[in-house]
């Protein structure tokens, strides 16, 4: 409907409408009606469009002309007749030609018909939304002070270390020395972590005796000396949550046997804690 609509605008507005040339040049219009092959409704609809177009070119049939309807029937059980019956109506009056203004109302006519008619089968329920400004941010990686407490760059520094009985684990855990290194994770990622101690080899590094837990006290290593852990990755076991803290727990003694040669001496260590976003494998 709408490509026919389309055509007939322009042929409009190329052509002067004179679908069925002048009034002094005579034609024959053929309608088929019943019978030519295209059924009631087939006649029916080439009848109308031709009523249409002459009404839409505002006359009617030229004076001249005649409409000439062919019709082709025979009774059931019978072939058709070779030569087609046909019936000529009387001429009609002319009319003068229509104005380019009644022309352009037509064609605008017939366009909207076409338009209406295709839109009408495509009428669903819809919407839209639009949301504009979203924004992606990289997240952050990010190790807090690594200190009791978050906000001071103080070393660590703990003293008093003294001999105990270390034979069992209940009596390290009573007299032993505790100090932490708190992980912090100030970044938006989860990570995973390692701490890293650093010393000088010693005398007094090869006397203290240490033991560190990562699940905040509920499980210790083995112990060891102090110099042993010189080097040694401490590792995360689960992955440390946006804004939490892992204290990590070191407990440090001198065996019972420690003569008073080590009265006062003191060693010096570095912790590095390394972060990466969990699950990223370590380089």
């Amino acid at each position: 409907m709408v490509a026919l609509a389309l055509v007939f605008a322009v042929m409009v507005a190329s052509f002067r409408f004179d679908p069925f040339h002048s009034s002094k040049d005579p034609i024959t219009r053929i309608v088929p009606s019943r019978g030519a092959g295209v059924g009631r409704r087939g006649a029916r609809t080439t009848r109308h469009l031709v009523a249409i177009i002459d009404h839409a070119a505002g006359k009617h049939i030229p004076a001249p002309c005649a409409l000439v309807t062919v019709a082709q029937s025979h009774p059931a059980g019978r072939d058709a007749p070779s030569t087609p019956s046909a019936k000529v109506h009387p001429p009609m009056k002319s009319t003068s030609r229509p104005s380019k203004k009644k022309l352009l109302i037509a064609s605008a006519a017939l366009l909207s018909i076409g338009l209406t008619g295709s839109i009408a089968t495509g009428a669903y329920f819809t919407d839209q939304k639009i949301v504009t400004d979203n924004q992606l941010t990289a997240g952050t990686v990010v190790l807090g002070n690594i200190a009791d407490d978050p906000t001071s760059v103080t070393p660590v520094t703990f003293t008093n270390v003294l001999p105990i009985d270390d034979s069992t684990s209940a009596k390290i855990a009573a007299n032993a020395k505790t100090f932490n290194v708190n992980v912090r994770n100030s970044g938006t990622a989860e990570i995973d972590w390692k701490a890293t101690l650093s010393l000088t080899s010693s005398a007094f590094a090869r006397q203290v005796r240490v033991s560190y837990s990562t699940d905040n006290g509920s499980t210790w290593s083995a112990p060891t000396f102090a110099d042993n852990l010189n080097g040694v990755a401490i590792n995360s076991t689960t992955a440390l949550a946006a804004n939490d803290t892992l204290p990590v727990k070191f407990r440090a003694w001198l065996p019972a046997a420690t003569d008073n040669t080590a009265q006062g001496k003191s060693l010096t260590f570095s912790v590095t804690v390394n972060a990466i976003q969990a699950g990223a494998p370590w380089s």
